[in-house]
C-alpha cells in the first residue's frame, strides 16, 4: 500500500531572469545604489534591488540583492526567501550564488514597537551575495558587458496572529503607567529628535538610528560598523 502525501505548508515560488546591460556604467555605482524590479508573489508586492557594487563585510565589492517587502497590509508577518545566482544562458556554467531568509511585516513597522521573536522584522532583508566585483569579468558569467541573475522568491503562506499594540493614551486611560514600548512609540509617531530617514518608493520614514541598530545588525553595521553612513541622515532604500 502506498504512503499518502500531504503538503502541510503552503508556499508560493516565483522565478525571474534579470539581466544587467551595460555593467561598465555600473561599475561608478555607489554601495547603496541599486537597479530594482518589482513584481506580485503570493499575493504580496515586492521588489529586488540588485547591488552592483555593494561592500562585503571584507571591504571588498560585490554584486548583491535584497528583498523589499512592499505591501501596505498584511494579515500577519510573512516569511519568504530570496534566492540569487548568475546564470549563463548557454548552459556551459554552473549557476552560482546564495540565498537569505527573512521575516517581514508591513513597510516600516518597525519591530521595536512590538514584542517579536528575537527574529527582527523589517521590510528589506539583509544582502545575498552573489559574487565580487573583481571575479566577475573572468567567469565568463559577463558576456557582451551583460550578465544575468536568476532570482527565486520563495514565500510560506500561513495565518499567524499579528502582535498586538497598545497606544500611549489607551495605556494611560486604564489607570497602569505606559510602558517603554509605548514610549518608543510615541517617539516614532513625534519624530522627535529623529537623526534618519529612509525614503521608501517616494514615502519618507522619520526614524532613530540607536533604536533601529539595537533591533537590527544589518542596520548596526550601516550606521557604526565598517559600512557605516554616517555622512547622509537620508537614506534611500
Amino acid at each position: 500500500m502506498e504512503n499518502a502525501c500531504e503538503d502541510i505548508t503552503n508556499v508560493v515560488r516565483s522565478v525571474k531572469l534579470l539581466r544587467i546591460d551595460g555593467y561598465c556604467t555600473t561599475e561608478t555605482m555607489g554601495h547603496g545604489d541599486c537597479i530594482r524590479s518589482s513584481w506580485n508573489v503570493g499575493g504580496y508586492e515586492w521588489e529586488i534591488c540588485i547591488y552592483p557594487a555593494m561592500r562585503d563585510t571584507d571591504g571588498t565589492r560585490c554584486v548583491a540583492a535584497k528583498l523589499v517587502f512592499l505591501s501596505d497590509t498584511c494579515p500577519s508577518i510573512v516569511r519568504a526567501n530570496l534566492s540569487c545566482r548568475l546564470v549563463d544562458l548557454t548552459g556551459a556554467r554552473v549557476p552560482l550564488g546564495g540565498s537569505v531568509s527573512w521575516i517581514f511585516n508591513r513597510p516600516w513597522t518597525f519591530c521595536y514597537l512590538v514584542k517579536c521573536s528575537p527574529v527582527a522584522l523589517e521590510n528589506i532583508s539583509p544582502p545575498v551575495r552573489v559574487i565580487s566585483t573583481g571575479k566577475l569579468p573572468l567567469s565568463g558569467f559577463l558576456r557582451n558587458d551583460s550578465f544575468t541573475v536568476e532570482c527565486t522568491i520563495t514565500v510560506l503562506k500561513e495565518d499567524l496572529p499579528a502582535p498586538a499594540t497598545t497606544s500611549a493614551k489607551e495605556v494611560s486611560g486604564s489607570g497602569s503607567s505606559p510602558s517603554l514600548q509605548d514610549h518608543l512609540a510615541e517617539l516614532l509617531r513625534s519624530g522627535m529628535e529623529a537623526d534618519v530617514t529612509f525614503l521608501v518608493s517616494g514615502k519618507s520614514f522619520a526614524a532613530h538610528k540607536l533604536i533601529l541598530a539595537a533591533r537590527s545588525p544589518v542596520l548596526m553595521a550601516e550606521f557604526f560598523g565598517d559600512m557605516k553612513e554616517t555622512s547622509s541622515r537620508c537614506v534611500e532604500i
